[in-house]
């Protein structure tokens, strides 16, 4: 990753999406040719990204493109019904919460 150290491949930001209340956020990351690799989830608490366990659990998932966040349903605590898009065509509805899993329903 950026500033080296250890002896994997680096990874970049690749798209981000904040949420209305600009506590959550959703970020993809791709490799050094820009394949996607993972798509994570930050709280504005937090230190580090949690990986988004039920994008990560589809096989079928290729990139987070479109997310759609309710605007209503965005608290300190929790971002309820988020829509995320993906390129093959995917559609998943998200509970994204402060504290516990990363994301699923």
């Amino acid at each position: 990753g950026a500033g080296g150290g250890g002896g994997g491949a680096d990874v970049a930001v690749g798209r981000v999406w904040l949420d209305p209340s600009a506590r959550h956020a959703i970020a993809t990351l791709h490799d050094g040719l820009n394949r996607y690799v993972d798509t994570v989830y930050f709280h504005a608490t937090h230190r580090r990204a949690r990986p988004l366990t039920a994008i990560r659990a589809s096989k079928l998932v290729t990139a987070v493109t479109a997310v759609g966040w309710h605007a209503g349903g965005c608290t300190d605590a929790a971002a309820r019904d988020v829509v995320v898009g993906t390129s093959d065509g995917s559609l998943f509805e998200l509970v994204l919460e402060e504290r516990g899993g990363g994301g699923g329903g």
